[in-house]
């Protein structure tokens, strides 16, 4: 029976040749370790014509295998060295299952105060007078880097790993999507963000900043922290001793820290302000300055916004149980792609009152 080609067995030359020389079983047999046999009788059991060059192919997969190691390594070197976000809000990477579609977090409103107790301790208050469970959900987002096969061949051929420049831009390419969630949210989800969040109360300053004089600044400040501490004051005691920050966009915080402190002009208004305020004095912990250059823009009437919060987590924290990684290195027919993914929530809020937005800035 002739093959796709039309050709019948004896019309290829060069197995006419091995079967005179009495070397086509040999030659056949080697075929078959490497998974290419010639079969002529293939189109009635296309099965058994293999396409595929095991041998080949198992160098393929071991490249690829040995590269997956390296690009994972890879994602998590520039996620340790680059990610921001774990020194702006509180973020939630462990305890939520991979395939969980939502989670709960506890708001806990009030606390019961001991008492004293009769002898059978039955008159005891509960530790807990009042709590709310908040469930909130969670969406897959990823990414592709991809490799084109002139990449697979040099490095292949040169015994070198992947270059990293495509899964760097791929890692990126997720950091910059999980950060853009935290600080703006996504309308389409129903997610909010630290630049815009419902919960949290806003008002507008009677200057901004560029019209403000040093004195001015410092009282800001000082009088931002005053206010904070005032509306937390039910848990700012014993549970709430650290992360009280300030967040400012890019020429805010210039002004801050640029301007000098008028009764000391060895100090700028922000070496002075951040050790000289309530919480340091309550805490001995300094007030923090963090930098988001998505509050640009981000009040009402599109006006500059600042924000006095806490990176705590009884009072804010985004879920990402999911950090970006990378799911399996495939192999295309014309290249290598490593699929990424990761997962996330918005920004949840959980005690807006231990917040403050200041428009107008």
């Amino acid at each position: 029976m002739p093959n796709l080609f039309g050709k019948e067995q004896h019309n290829y030359m060069h197995l006419v040749k091995i079967a005179d020389k009495k070397m086509l079983d040999a030659h056949n047999a080697a075929l078959k370790v490497r998974g290419r046999i010639h079969d002529f009788q293939a189109l009635n059991n296309p099965l058994k014509a293999s396409i595929i060059d095991t041998e080949a192919a198992a160098q393929a997969l071991s490249f690829v295998t040995n590269n997956y190691q390296a690009i994972m390594a890879e994602v998590e070197e520039i996620l340790y060295t680059d990610f921001r976000l774990p020194g702006m809000l509180p973020l939630k990477t462990s305890g939520i299952p991979d395939g969980a579609q939502s989670y709960a977090y506890k708001v806990v409103n009030k606390y019961g105060q001991g008492k004293f107790i009769d002898n059978d301790g039955k008159t005891a208050n509960s530790a807990t007078v009042s709590m709310g469970l908040v469930p909130y959900t969670l969406e897959y987002g990823g990414i592709i880097p991809e490799w084109s096969i002139e990449d697979v061949r040099n490095a292949a051929f040169a015994g070198i790993a992947l270059d990293t420049t495509t899964i760097q831009a791929g890692t990126e390419g997720c950091m910059d999507h999980i950060e853009q969630v935290a600080f703006e949210g996504d309308t389409a989800r129903s997610f909010e963000g630290l630049t815009n969040h419902s919960e949290i109360p806003s008002q507008n300053s009677a200057k901004t900043f560029a019209n403000m004089s040093a004195l001015e600044l410092v009282s800001f400040v000082q009088n931002g922290v005053v206010s904070i501490i005032s509306s937390t004051e039910e848990v700012f005691g014993r549970v709430i001793r650290t992360g009280l920050t300030l967040y400012l966009p890019i020429a805010q915080a210039d002004i801050l820290l640029n301007t000098n402190y008028a009764d000391d002009a060895s100090k700028t208004v922000w070496e002075y302000v951040k050790v000289n305020n309530s919480w340091t004095n309550y805490t001995g912990q300094e007030l923090k300055l963090e930098i988001v250059k998505e509050f640009a823009g981000a009040g009402a009437g599109s006006t500059d916004r600042c924000l006095f919060g806490f990176n705590n987590d009884r009072v804010m924290e985004m879920a990402i149980p999911i950090m970006p990684r990378v799911i399996n290195t495939i192999e295309q027919p014309y290249g290598v792609v490593a699929p990424m993914e990761y997962k996330v929530s918005g920004l949840n809020v959980k005690r807006g009152t231990a917040m403050d937005y200041w428009d107008a800035i």
